[in-house]
This record gives structure tokens, C-alpha cells and sequence, in this order.
């Protein structure tokens, strides 16, 4: 689930999940972000929404109205669309600041099966549809492993079998925030 973070004057970052819809991003501080309604132009807002890549996967694109300054990484946005990537800074007017973020926390779940088997990254044996696992979040990894009671395979070492992607479940923490800049 990709993330933004939000500057907010009282209570430092904090973090807003994105679902795979459109959300303005404003430089209100009082309503800086907003689920919004595919139908419901707004002026004084930049949007964000996520789109199907026909190579497989999701990308995330900034619109912003010609009204709207807006700045990703230091740099304007002319044409009103933008791609956004991994840690983009997002400045609205000057004022309001956003990161962007793909990043993921590791989590348990019932393993989905695939059409091919799947073998746990740590103890190599197969994982069977249902099965609790975890799937390394670590974008170049994406592995699974085990998390059973019986076989408790992601929290077996400290990291990933395969990265340097931490094991960690409770409580996970992100491995970037802005508070890193």
C-alpha cells in the first residue's frame, strides 16, 4: 500500500495510506488530504491517484490544475502530470509539504497460492494456499515465508532470508521516514 507523509505543524509526520483511488493532496492545513470523488473537480487542489501499468503492477500520478504550484523534488510541474516515485517531496504553494512512498510493512496473511509452487525463502519448503506467511515488502525481494505457530519462519533471524529487509512484525516500523532527510 503506498503511503503519503504529511508535515503537520502539531503533531510532526504523519502518515496517510493510499487506496488505489484519487485523493487531493490541498494546502489547507486544516483539510490537507481527502478521499475526493472521481467526478468532483477541485481548483485549489493537486490530485493523486493510481492507475493500471499495462507492463503489470500500479502507477501513481500527480495531477495538479494550472492554479495549483506545485513542486516534486525541488522542480516545477508544468504540464500538470507528474509519475510519482519512491521518497518524491510534493510542495503545494509553497506551504504544504508531502512525501510520497511505496514503501510497505511486513504483515501476516493467509498465503494466496500462486499457479506455480511457492517455496518459503527460509526453509525452503512449500507453501500451501492459506497457510499463514509473510511477503518481504522489500520492493526488490517480494518473497514468502512462513508464519506459522509451528513454523514461524519470517521472525526466525532478524532479516529477510533473502535481504536485508527486517523481520520485525510487532510492532513493524517503516525503514524511511522523512525525519532520515
Amino acid at each position: 500500500m503506498s503511503l503519503i507523509w504529511l508535515d503537520s505543524e502539531n503533531c510532526g509526520w504523519v502518515i496517510y495510506p493510499l487506496r488505489n483511488d484519487r485523493h487531493a493532496l490541498s494546502p489547507n492545513p486544516r483539510d490537507p488530504i481527502r478521499l475526493l470523488p472521481a467526478a468532483r473537480p477541485e481548483k485549489t487542489a493537486a490530485f493523486v491517484g493510481c492507475y493500471s501499468n499495462p507492463a503489470g503492477g500500479e502507477i501513481w500520478i500527480l495531477e495538479c490544475p494550472a492554479s495549483v504550484r506545485v513542486r516534486i523534488n525541488g522542480d516545477p510541474v508544468y504540464l500538470g502530470v507528474h509519475t510519482l516515485k519512491d521518497r518524491d517531496e510534493i510542495v503545494l504553494a509553497g506551504k504544504s509539504r508531502f512525501y510520497f512512498s511505496l514503501e510497505e510493512l511486513a504483515h501476516v496473511e493467509p498465503f494466496p497460492g500462486a499457479a506455480q509452487p511457492v517455496f518459503c525463502a527460509r526453509c525452503k519448503k512449500p507453501i500451501e494456499k492459506g497457510t499463514l506467511a509473510v511477503r518481504c515488502p522489500s520492493s526488490t525481494c517480494r518473497q514468502w515465508s512462513h508464519q506459522a505457530e509451528k513454523m514461524p519462519c519470517w521472525t526466525y533471524g532478524p532479516t529477510c532470508p533473502m535481504c536485508d529487509q527486517p523481520s520485525k512484525l510487532d510492532p513493524a516500523e517503516y525503514r524511511w521516514t522523512p525525519e532520515v532527510l
